[in-house]
């Protein structure tokens, strides 16, 4: 059985249960890239961890509620790594640039619980194959020409602003995550086509 869902295109479509299994050992440093998402003619710098853990990729729920970005009701169960399962109803589709010149579009689901404002999981891993170097903990895209800001769809290149900022080439402080008041009402969802 798979969910699929509408948003900007195909949000995803994965087996289900996912799965999100980021290590929990101390003495580990997780690897962590510097990331721009845009929405809504706009940008945010932030960073991802890189986790082969995770099925598929998240964000962080007050992050997307923070920032109004655009969401779609996507219920899915997820089993964590210690074997709870947390539920998710929503996913969102952004666009991501994660080198200079790397651009795509790409489905997070929403989550409520992690110290990272976006997880990248297998499902990115797969479509891009990075080099891992888990010495200096860092990340190289070998698909960059396949995914350049002029292979967007005219729909991505709308949710932009006209001008792109410079990319940051070094991720942000962590800072916690902005406590944001939630709502108990339904998410902005995208309006129909």
């Amino acid at each position: 059985m798979s969910k699929a869902g509408v948003l900007l295109g195909l949000l995803y479509n994965h087996p289900t249960p996912v799965s999100l299994n980021a290590a929990r050992n101390n003495t580990s440093t997780p690897i962590t890239i510097p990331i721009t998402l845009f929405a809504n003619n706009s940008f945010l710098y932030t960073f991802a961890m890189i986790d082969s853990g995770a099925s598929i990729s998240f964000i962080h729920k007050d992050l997307t509620l923070q920032h109004q970005f655009s969401t779609a009701c996507q219920p899915l169960s997820i089993s964590l790594a210690d074997g709870t399962v947390h539920n998710s109803n929503f996913a969102t589709r952004l666009v991501l640039q994660s080198t200079p010149t790397h651009f795509e579009t790409h489905s997070f689901q929403l989550i409520s619980l992690g110290n990272y404002p976006v997880i990248l999981g297998m499902d990115w891993l797969q479509k891009h194959n990075p080099c891992l170097d888990w010495i200096t903990g860092t990340a190289t895209l070998p698909c960059t020409s396949k995914h350049s800001y002029g292979s967007l769809l005219p729909l991505a290149l709308a949710t932009m602003p006209h001008t792109i900022p410079p990319f940051l080439l070094e991720p942000p402080t962590p800072a916690p995550l902005p406590n944001v008041s939630i709502n108990k009402s339904t998410p902005k969802t995208s309006p129909k086509p």
